[in-house]
């Protein structure tokens, strides 16, 4: 891979520059972006080519990064010569931890198809154009857009770690208004990976409906008399609460020792709904989807998955790599790294079955 010779040459450009040890990152990514205003494409970029070059170092007890376009290759000595400068003049960091990754090299394909037969116009368009006439014929308007992403990663570090992936996905995100209805707009967002041509025609249409339903609510809304209610929750909702929570770093086993967060004391008796899941997997499977990811965290560590809930209890927390080397326990992967965040519920819980019954009612 050719990529993989490139951050090899980067690497050892690193080394002879000084430094301890050293991680290159070279990725090169296609995106395929389709814009949408007043439910119809307005704009279109085809298949844009993007390369970025990350370069992560350590020197006595200090670590740095840089990134930079492909577009600068030629500046990469350069570069390298600055980040030593500035690492040179750093105080050294207390909480220093030299990286560990494991020597060997391996590769990940993540994909599923070809990437233009699984996400190309003959795919995006007529999905779009489908979901799209549906707005228009209810007399509402639509804005949105529709990203389609591939990308090649080669990874490499001073101590022998090669690691290659590729991977791709699309997200969309519409919002339907009610011109003639000041206020009256619906928005929705729908993601996903290593789909084939069906399942993105699905995508693109439950976006739109989703969105096609707020707005419709929001348009027959009534006030309600004050007093106590019980609101059943959007899923979108509690997922919304469980990324503040992981933004704040709840989850962090450090902050709950050293009593900085809510958990500290509320570990064991907060409450979350009984089936609640919020997961880090390497191996993710829902219907037609078999995904799975690289099982490193950022610094390449191996690490095994992650129930940060399960059935609505905490179980596990996010411990980085000096309070795992601190209080003798193991490096687990970061709140914001692959693999992803995932969260499930059970319909019991009134999360996945009959929701949106339940919150028109309220409404």
């Amino acid at each position: 891979m050719k990529h993989l010779e490139y951050a090899d040459k980067i690497c050892k450009a690193a080394m002879r520059e000084g430094f301890d040890w050293a991680e290159i990152t070279v990725r090169n990514s296609e995106e395929l972006c389709v814009r949408v205003a007043n439910s119809s494409v307005c704009r279109e970029n085809v298949l844009r080519d993007n390369q970025t070059i990350s370069i992560t170092a350590c020197l006595e007890g200090r670590r740095g990064s840089i990134k930079l376009p492909g577009s600068m290759h030629d500046r990469v000595a350069d570069k390298l010569g600055v980040l030593h400068k500035q690492l040179s003049a750093q105080p050294v960091d207390k909480e220093f931890v030299m990286p560990h990754s494991e020597p060997g090299t391996s590769h990940h394909d993540l994909t599923s198809g070809d990437f233009l037969e699984t996400y190309g116009p003959e795919t995006l368009y007529p999905a779009l154009e489908q979901a799209l006439s549906t707005v228009r014929n209810t007399g509402m308007r639509s804005t949105g857009y529709i990203e389609a992403k591939q990308g090649e990663t080669a990874i490499i570090t001073s101590n022998g770690t090669q690691l290659t992936v590729r991977d791709h996905g699309i997200s969309s995100g519409f919002t339907v208004d009610h011109p003639d209805t000041l206020g009256a707009s619906g928005s929705s967002q729908e993601s996903g990976v290593c789909m084939n041509r069906n399942l993105v025609a699905e995508l693109v249409s439950r976006t739109v409906e989703e969105a096609c339903h707020t707005a419709d609510l929001n348009k027959t809304t009534n006030s309600v008399e004050a007093g106590d209610y019980t609101v059943v929750l959007h899923p979108r909702a509690v997922a919304d609460i469980m990324r503040t929570m992981l933004m704040y770093r709840m989850f962090d086993r450090r902050r709950i020792d050293e009593n900085q967060t809510y958990l500290s004391s509320a570990k064991d008796t907060l409450r979350f709904p009984a089936g609640l899941t919020l997961a880090q997997s390497a191996e993710l499977k829902v219907p037609e989807i078999d995904y799975r990811e690289v099982n490193v965290n950022g610094n390449l560590k191996t690490c095994d998955d992650l129930h940060l809930l399960r059935n609505g209890k905490i179980q596990d927390l996010h411990t980085s790599a000096y309070w795992a080397q601190k209080t003798s326990g193991l490096e687990t992967y970061g709140p914001y790294a692959s693999p992803p965040v995932t969260m499930s519920a059970t319909s019991e819980d009134g999360f996945a079955g009959g929701i949106h019954q339940d919150l028109d009612a309220l409404i």
